[in-house]
Formats: C-alpha cells, sequence, structure tokens
C-alpha cells in the first residue's frame, strides 16, 4: 500500500514513533524495495515512509517505522506505505513450551522496556495509536445462548451511598452477578444488572459468535483462527 502526501513518521519524534533513517534513496519505490529486503533479512521494516528531493535537509532520505505501526499523516511532499501480506523470513519464528511454569497463559509480553501487540487487523498499537477509526461490521451475529437474568441482584438506595442527588436517576446503585455475565472477569457488575438506567440502556446483550464477510475482514479466510480474539464496541462506543 502506497499513499502520496502522507507521512508515517510524522515531526520524527522517537519517543512516539520508533524510526530508523536507513538509507537516502532516489524515489519512493527504491525506499519500498528496501524496506522490503530489510523485512525479508528478518528485519523489522514493513511501513516506510520517503522524502522528496524537495524536503529541505531530509532529502531523498528512506526512513523505516521500528514498531511495525502506520499511523498516516498528510505531510507534502512525502510518501509512505507498507508492505501488504509480506513474505515471511524463515528461520526467525522462536516458540518455547510454557510447560511447568504454573500459568495457563500470558496475557501480556515485553521485549525489554516495550510492550509488544500481539497480531490483530487493524494493525496499532494501543499504547500510541488510540482508539482506531471505527469499522462497520457486515455480517451477522449469533444471538446470546446464557441466561440473562443475573444469579444475584444488588441494590443500594442512594441513601446508603456517598453520592446522595436529587437527580431523578440513579438513585439507586445496582450491580449483577453471573447470568449474562457469567464468563467475565470479574463476574459481575453495573452493566450485568437488570436496573441498569439511562440512555435505553439494558442488560448486557453478549453474542456468542459472528459470521463476518471479506469487507469485514480482508484478509480472511484464516488458515487457523483459533484464539482470536474480537474487541467491539457499541454504538457510540460503550462497552
Amino acid at each position: 500500500m502506497v499513499a502520496q502526501n502522507t507521512s508515517s513518521i510524522y515531526g520524527g519524534d522517537p519517543s512516539k514513533y520508533p524510526f530508523s533513517i536507513n538509507s537516502l534513496q532516489p524515489s519512493w519505490e527504491a525506499c519500498q524495495a528496501a524496506c522490503q529486503a530489510n523485512f525479508t533479512a528478518g528485519g523489522p521494516c514493513t511501513v516506510w515512509t520517503w522524502h522528496d528531493p524537495a524536503v529541505a535537509g531530509y532529502a531523498r532520505q528512506c526512513w523505516f517505522r521500528l514498531d511495525g505501526q502506520y499511523s498516516p499523516t498528510p505531510d507534502a511532499l512525502h510518501t509512505a506505505g507498507y508492505l501488504v501480506n509480506p513474505p515471511r523470513p524463515a528461520g526467525n519464528v522462536w516458540a518455547a513450551s510454557l510447560a511447568g511454569l504454573g500459568i495457563g497463559a500470558v496475557p501480556g509480553l515485553r521485549l525489554g522496556d516495550k510492550r509488544l501487540v500481539r497480531a490483530r487487523y487493524p494493525n496499532a498499537d494501543p499504547e500510541t495509536d488510540g482508539m482506531m477509526p471505527p469499522r462497520v461490521f457486515r455480517g451477522r451475529w449469533t444471538p446470546q445462548s446464557a441466561p440473562r437474568v443475573p444469579t444475584t441482584q444488588v441494590d443500594m438506595p442512594a441513601t446508603q451511598l456517598l453520592r446522595n442527588t436529587t437527580v431523578s436517576m440513579f438513585q439507586t446503585w445496582t450491580a449483577g452477578m453471573g447470568g449474562t455475565c457469567e464468563r467475565f472477569q470479574p463476574s459481575a457488575g453495573y452493566w450485568c444488572s437488570i436496573h441498569v438506567q439511562g440512555g435505553g440502556s439494558v442488560i448486557y446483550y453478549v453474542p456468542t459468535a459472528m459470521q463476518a464477510g471479506r469487507s469485514t475482514l480482508p484478509n480472511s479466510p484464516y488458515a487457523n483462527a483459533q484464539g482470536a480474539i474480537v474487541q467491539t464496541w457499541r454504538p457510540g462506543h460503550w462497552v
């Protein structure tokens, strides 16, 4: 993918955009080829930015993003891009057994002082890129099969709480446990309750599966989707 008048290392701030000034290249095509050669050799480059000869002080510089994140920013006289489904170099994938460590899963991983981000689409780093632009889901959800009624319901009137206002709503602190939230950790909360209030709110409704096409997941079908995580927001980004 190539974008003209665009930069993926806007401002050149290494604390926000880890980058490397790789070389001088005569064209963006040559910069893209250098990034591909770096990746094929086992290097980190999948995202690059090339500076036009008219950019004073930076003419023809080819910069690589070292974190693999593509964050396009409009920037005249720059060309940026990323490698689409680049061929994986052989011999740079390592595996290790966790047997005997007493843990069932690894919730997070760091390399030195940098947080590593699991493979995802669209690609992003939650520490630097924030919320990705919304993508419209075009597919079907499988309805929830577990009961939506909480196993235990707790309601406390405002007179027993520190916040005691005269607002007509939110006069009762409420929470539900189990039921629709039985698979959550923790398996309780306000949105697990049958008495949620405000904005047409209702108890959590959690679909059990999704059926999506190429318009939502353009890299599908996947050879093995076992262990995949789907991150979704309700309309208006209520979570």
